[in-house]
C-alpha cells in the first residue's frame, strides 16, 4: 500500500489512521511510510472535543488531545 503511491511519484502524502492505536499495532508500516516522506497520523474532526467544565462523556479518547 505504501510503495504504490511512492512508485507513482507521490512524494508527500498524509496517511490517515482511524484510530491512534493503529500506529502502535503496525509500527513497521509507520516507519516505512515516514522513511518515504509521508505523514502518518490519526484523523480527528475535533467535533468530539468537549467543554472541560461540562464534559458529556470524558471517556472519549479525543477529549485527551
Amino acid at each position: 500500500m505504501v510503495n504504490d503511491p511512492h512508485a507513482a511519484g507521490l512524494n508527500h502524502l498524509w496517511l490517515g489512521l482511524s484510530d491512534w492505536e493503529m500506529g502502535y499495532r503496525y509500527p513497521q508500516f509507520v516507519k516505512l511510510a515516514e522513511s518515504l516522506g509521508y505523514l502518518v497520523a490519526t484523523y480527528d474532526s475535533y467535533t468530539t472535543v468537549q467543554d472541560p467544565q461540562n464534559p458529556a462523556n470524558s471517556s472519549f479518547d479525543t477529549t485527551l488531545f
